[in-house]
């Protein structure tokens, strides 16, 4: 069939050639993380630069949810672009609450990469007080104080994480939120899982603006305008009927399930509830509009000053943009979420997660 030896040996090895060069093209290199920044998945958009702070309702939109339908619970297929009818609330009653344990919490996880604490966080005292407290009801209704946008309290404190790849840094997210109606804006979220958010109601359902958001980009560690780990984007959404249905500040709160799981690279933070919270200290780290552009991350922590059944406020520095924010503790250096930071004036506040809460966070997008 061939002339010669060598015609055969040469058609031979040049199909060997094809078949390694189209095995390196079919098997492209693996990223390495954090990215960098001139690595095209880690830049944003021009237009991204623009979009403002979301903000909270004010307090003429305020509800007050009827304490037997504060309770139940939303999901929204961000695909289908519809809720999920068929979901499953597993809602327990108030008598069944009151037999619930005085505190749960699920742990937190450090991630795949480098691990690494900034000194930044360093000023903290881990806080392992757990006492109960006789006189909380975590299913009893708040009213709504005078909460209205994020603000600093007197001298601004608040610590610039750049870059923030390291732990626990790299778990709280920038949010890029778009709506029915066309309107965009910025907030913050922190990672509680593999592919699980925590962050603000008004993130992801606000009636002024259409109802449940059309999407939501989901960059972990943003690093003043780089995306180190790149972005996810929501597929489902949660939410409170007290929330979506009433707007009562005491509901605003929202979990994001993403579409891939993020979380195994740059790690999580625990979440949980306690029925006291009597001398925690609290931190808080999310991406202020008032700093940078809203595109640093900045970090601040202090002491709870009050609680309620459903909120709990602080005198941390923050800023629109910071919606979102999980609000932790730390106990024998873990951290645990309590709530999404959402509103201002001083004391800061956020939505407490409380039992009720605590088990359908647990049992969503796993």
């Amino acid at each position: 069939m061939f002339k010669n030896r060598n015609s055969y040996l040469s058609i031979i090895a040049m199909a060997l050639i094809n078949c390694i060069s189209f095995s390196v093209m079919a098997e492209p290199a693996q990223k390495t993380y954090p990215l960098s920044p001139d690595d095209p998945e880690a830049q944003i958009d021009a237009s991204y630069l623009d979009i403002p702070a979301i903000v909270p309702p004010t307090p003429d939109q305020w509800g007050k949810a009827p304490r037997s339908k504060a309770q139940g619970i939303k999901v929204y297929n961000v695909e289908a672009g519809r809720e999920m009818k068929d979901f499953q609330d597993n809602s327990i009653s108030l008598r069944e609450a009151r037999r619930l344990p005085r505190q749960a919490f699920e742990p937190s996880y450090q991630g795949e990469v480098e691990l690494y604490d900034s000194d930044a966080e360093a000023a903290i005292q881990e806080n392992s007080t757990m006492e109960d407290d006789p006189n909380s009801n975590a299913d009893s209704q708040d009213t709504n104080s005078a909460i209205v946008a994020e603000t600093v309290c007197g001298a601004d404190n608040r610590v610039k994480i750049n870059p923030a790849t390291s732990y626990p840094w790299r778990t709280h997210c920038k949010l890029y939120i778009t709506f029915p109606d066309g309107a965009r804006f910025v907030g913050s979220a922190t990672m509680i899982g593999p592919k699980k958010a925590i962050t603000a109601g008004h993130c992801v359902h606000d009636k002024n603006h259409g109802g449940w958001a059309k999407s939501i980009e989901v960059i972990p560690g943003f690093s003043c305008g780089t995306k180190p780990y790149g972005s996810a984007w929501a597929t489902y959404y949660l939410s409170w009927t007290g929330w979506t249905n009433y707007k009562d500040p005491n509901h605003d709160m929202g979990i994001i399930c993403l579409n891939k799981t993020i979380g195994n690279t740059v790690g999580w933070l625990g979440y949980g509830y306690w029925s006291s919270l009597s001398g925690v200290t609290a931190s808080l780290s999310g991406y202020p509009a008032d700093r940078d552009g809203g595109l640093c991350q900045y970090y601040h922590y202090g002491n709870l000053s009050s609680t309620t059944s459903y909120r709990i406020y602080y005198y941390i520095d923050t800023f629109g943009g910071q919606s979102g924010s999980g609000v932790y503790r730390t106990i024998n250096g873990n951290r645990y979420v309590m709530g999404a930071h959402a509103y201002g004036p001083c004391p800061n506040s956020a939505t407490r997660i409380t039992s009720s809460k605590y088990s359908k966070i647990k049992d969503f997008c796993n």
